[in-house]
């Protein structure tokens, strides 16, 4: 490890200087001197590039042997969003190359180590995010928090579940084989490992985008499902816990298709131990027993544990379709904020982890989407304070290494973390769910998710409780009577690479269950249910009035061979212009 990190250094060194030609990001605040910023901000890149301070460090051994730390993903995640930096750029491919080969060893690496890949490029690096998503998923504990995580074998990660090109039809063949032609089966599932599609991708994004007149953009990222293969010990802390939902977020952003359950026990856990005064500390409630500690952690509410709990929430309400602006738990911890708002020290701590709250102050600015926390202006009042307090580059002092803190005060400068897009109802065919915390016939939101995702939607629930609707928009479902059926499901292809996807993690046993779909067509239409287990092909079955009696037809699939174990069941429609869904159950 001393020499593959000694190679990494010589690299580095051996590179021209810190860049000065490069292009400045716009203006952070018209009461910051921007010129001092980008000043401050390169200082402090070419600290961290060349300190030689990016190794590991073993750090917090509970409920685990040991847990390697790395500044590295700090580091490259401080460097892409300063500005200066992207992909290709020599200065920073040796830290890219280093975390795409080393074991992901603890909840903050594998946190940050997706936060880092997503922001350098999704789509390119997503089965290395999925890893990390595979980590943080495995890691949470049985209350919903997350210790520094158990580091082990690093597996593959899963197949994805988009589904290959449908076959063309005869009229819009204008060159190429015959889909018609003897021999071939228009029906047959094709190889899962041929070539993905190529065009653009809009995985990771989490601000809207202008689109073109005339044209529709199309993601193509493959969405891969995570799901949660191991228990987690019984108790974390809420600093892990609170990078560990930056981490889930980076990795929804890049179309890993996190299990839902993790990041419902993880909402639950942060409601559960929210203070009475609206505040959190380290663990669990500080006024059922925590006693006060100014110079270290306590169960008390101070300042880093409830920026990051905030922050946290917001990101679970977000993709878990709730509207974080009116969320009282949120609310309470941004009224907590407010009353003890500092930008000098970690509030309610003395020289206690002041810069690690500061980067959490930030993000709470940014993922609520606010400009003031309370009566005050938070970005002018700390970056200004931060501008005062630079020493040789970095920023020092207290619980953490310079390293840390330098990368913490330069993500609050710029601004690092990005905005949540604006909540947008969900077209549910039905009035909106009531959720804890949001008042009947409330609009559930979106959380930007491209699928409705983990937002339930009332239409998939009425014929498929507990199954899921991805890769079909809003305008691209209806529910509708068709051949004899009321309130049967429509849905449409969104594309080739975008085919309406139900599926559903079941717990298969000896004498089952078995799925069964009633599924139809429309008059003169024909379309394709493929079958997928465990992201592998199973089956695919032709629907059409050959295949059907009066419109419908019921196909079944039974799971008794995977006895024992929870898979991961899709029903796909493919070559669906009208794909009709009367239920979709287990029996």
């Amino acid at each position: 490890m001393k020499q593959r990190l000694a190679l990494i250094l010589s690299v580095l060194l051996a590179i021209p200087a810190f860049g000065q030609d490069k292009p400045k990001p716009i203006a952070a605040h018209p009461k910051v001197d921007q010129e001092k910023v980008d000043q401050a901000i390169q200082a402090g890149c070419k600290y961290l590039l060349f300190s030689g301070g990016m190794g590991t460090f073993s750090h917090g051994q509970r409920n685990q042997p040991a847990a390697l730390q790395s500044y590295a993903e700090l580091i490259l995640l401080t460097l892409l969003h300063s500005g200066y930096y992207a992909e290709g750029d020599p200065l920073i491919q040796p830290l890219v190359d280093y975390i795409l080969t080393k074991p992901i060893g603890s909840t903050y690496t594998a946190s940050l180590m997706a936060m880092a890949l997503q922001k350098l490029n999704a789509k390119k690096y997503q089965m290395r995010i999925a890893q990390c998503a595979q980590f943080l998923c495995d890691n949470q504990c049985e209350n919903g928090q997350w210790d520094y995580g158990e580091p082990g074998p690093v597996e593959p990660p899963p197949v994805n579940y988009d589904i290959p090109k449908r076959p063309k039809k005869p009229d819009d063949v204008a060159t190429g084989s015959d889909p018609n032609a003897p021999g071939r089966d228009p029906n047959a599932p094709v190889d899962p490992n041929a070539p993905a599609p190529a065009p653009g991708s809009s995985a990771g994004k989490t601000t809207a985008e202008p689109k073109k007149p005339g044209k529709t953009k199309t993601d193509t990222t493959p969405r891969i499902p995570i799901r949660k293969k191991k228990p987690g010990p019984p108790n974390g802390d809420n600093s892990n816990s609170q990078y560990a939902a930056l981490g889930l977020r980076a990795c929804l952003d890049a179309n890993i298709d996190v299990e839902p359950s993790v990041l419902d026990r993880a909402r639950k856990w942060w409601i559960k131990v929210q203070n009475s005064d609206g505040g959190w500390g380290y663990n669990d409630h500080g006024n059922q027993g925590g006693d006060k500690n100014e110079t270290s952690v306590s169960n008390d509410s101070y300042g880093s544990m409830t920026v990051g709990a905030v922050g946290a929430l917001c990101i679970y309400d977000y993709y878990m379709g709730i509207p974080y602006k009116t969320d009282n738990n949120v609310l309470k911890g941004l009224d907590w904020l407010g009353k003890n708002f500092d930008v000098t020290k970690n509030p309610n701590k003395t020289q206690f982890a002041y810069l690690y709250y500061l980067y959490g102050l930030e993000r709470v600015g940014m993922l609520y989407g606010t400009e003031r926390i309370g009566p005050h202006e938070w970005y002018p009042e700390g970056a200004n304070h931060l501008l005062s307090t630079q020493q040789g580059g970095a920023w020092g002092g207290d619980k953490f290494a310079p390293q840390a803190n330098t990368c913490f005060a330069i993500l609050f400068l710029r601004r690092g973390t990005l905005p949540l897009k604006p909540p947008q109802a969900v077209a549910t065919g039905g009035p909106a769910e009531a959720r804890p915390g949001v008042a009947n016939g409330a609009p559930v939101a979106n959380g930007g998710n491209r699928d409705p995702g983990l937002a339930t939607n009332k239409a998939v629930e009425a014929i498929a409780p507990g199954w899921r609707l991805l890769n079909c928009r809003a305008e691209c479902q209806k529910v509708v009577s068709a051949a004899g059926k009321d309130k049967v499901l429509q849905v449409t292809e969104e594309g080739t690479s975008r085919q309406p996807t139900f599926r559903r993690m079941v717990d298969a046993t000896s004498g089952g269950p078995t799925v069964r779909a009633t599924v139809g067509h429309k008059e003169g239409e024909a379309w394709s249910l493929v079958i997928k287990i465990e992201g592998q092909f199973v089956a695919t079955k032709p629907i059409s009035a050959d295949s059907c009696k009066d419109g419908w037809t019921e196909i079944t699939w039974d799971l008794s061979s995977h006895a024992g174990k929870s898979v991961l069941v899709e029903l796909i429609a493919t070559s669906a212009d009208n794909a009709l869904w009367a239920s979709i159950a287990l029996n």
